[in-house]
């Protein structure tokens, strides 16, 4: 008896330790230090220079500079430096702050780069999705339960969305909804205190962005195979971009260029004047829309294998991509190439006044490439 009553004890304390722990890490979360070093140590980074100097260059699986035909072409090799060692969700980077929902404390935070602080703007623990304006954080779209919410800071307010809302975006600072059911014509409505709508969009799932005279649209490539491309103008007319091409993925500078990578045999990219729809340029790589930013400059993460067997498995999470940043000037046709050394599944490259910032998928954290690195 005595033997059965030290067994029934002894599995009794492991449950209840097992119960303490378990109620430590749903209660008790890790939050990241206030104070968020942007580089590593200098003896760090000498001695890894030192290295990487005294070795040959590493190779990629596809060479990536000798298939791009441009008139102006410059390659560096760079490792990119840890910027913020705890991962994040949605972060958008307008330097010096970055924002981001960081799922360890549950809120939505503000990272100051230069100060090295952080306020935190909104807290809520189911938060899956988060979208920012390009130049401020007053407004925020946030996905939590399934469904879009617009959080306005400077009303103090949180606005319950459409509940058939599928899509959110920004242009110029106003918040833009895609509606749609399945038994409903889908449209765009603008939002300002209430829903507005705007424009008819007859697609499902639409890709959609935004030129000075209309609104770029396309099937989402992670539903459609192929598309075509519309532009839909302000005065309700449609003109065909070009038609269907297979994962079609398109981001514009939201003035009057376009960026389109598609497979034609092989995967390619164009550059195209939106105003006339002309082709200003052709590139023989391609690339994802979400590798890309496009504002005064061109910067994405592109692939070092060209392989597009990939495009469809890593929108569902079952691959990723090893990248290496281009970066392109339209105003003077100048290109450059950063080879990256390392397994970098690049998002959303941004250039700052520290240089490249970018976010990687593999573990959901920020690097940077120095500005020194670039020529720019």
């Amino acid at each position: 008896m005595n033997l059965i009553r030290k067994i029934f004890i002894g599995l009794g304390l492991i449950v209840f330790i097992a119960f303490v722990i378990l109620i430590y890490k749903e209660y008790f979360i890790k939050k990241p230090e206030k104070t968020i070093f942007l580089e590593e140590p200098e003896s760090t980074i000498k001695e890894e220079e030192s290295i990487k100097e005294s070795r040959d260059l590493p190779s990629l699986t596809s060479t990536l500079e000798n298939i791009i035909s441009t008139t102006s072409l410059t390659e560096t090799t760079k490792k990119p430096i840890l910027l913020f060692d705890f991962p994040l969700i949605s972060p958008n980077i307008n330097y010096p702050e970055v924002y981001a929902y960081d799922p360890q404390s549950k809120t939505v935070r503000t990272y100051n780069i230069e100060d090295k602080s952080y306020k935190e703007l909104y807290k809520d623990e189911n938060i899956i999705y988060a979208l920012f304006p390009s130049n401020n954080n007053d407004r925020f779209f946030i996905k939590s339960k399934n469904v879009f919410y617009l959080i306005d800071r400077l009303k103090d307010k949180k606005y319950s969305l459409n509940y058939l809302t599928q899509k959110v975006f920004f242009y110029q600072n106003t918040p833009y909804l895609f509606i749609s059911g399945l038994t409903t014509n889908g449209y765009l409505a603008k939002f300002q205190d209430n829903e507005t709508r705007f424009m008819d969009i007859f697609i499902l799932n639409p890709d959609i962005d935004f030129l000075t005279n209309g609104i770029l649209i396309a099937e989402n490539l992670k539903y459609s195979p192929a598309s075509p491309l519309y532009l839909k103008k302000m005065n309700k007319s449609i003109e065909l971009i070009f038609p269907p091409k297979r994962y079609l993925s398109f981001i514009t500078n939201k003035n009057d260029l376009v960026f389109a990578s598609f497979i034609e045999n092989s995967w390619k990219s164009l550059l195209i004047d939106g105003r006339n729809n002309v082709i200003s340029k052709e590139f023989t790589f391609g690339t994802i829309k979400e590798k890309c930013t496009f504002e005064e400059l061109l910067i994405c993460g592109v692939p070092k294998d060209q392989g597009f067997n990939k495009i469809e498995n890593w929108y569902y999470l079952k691959s990723s991509f090893n990248d290496n940043l281009i970066i392109y000037d339209p105003q003077k046709d100048f290109f450059q190439v950063v080879k990256i050394d390392g397994d970098f599944d690049i998002i959303q490259p941004k250039l700052t006044p520290l240089g490249i910032i970018f976010y990687n998928r593999n573990d959901a954290k920020l690097y940077f490439i120095n500005k020194d690195n670039l020529s720019l």
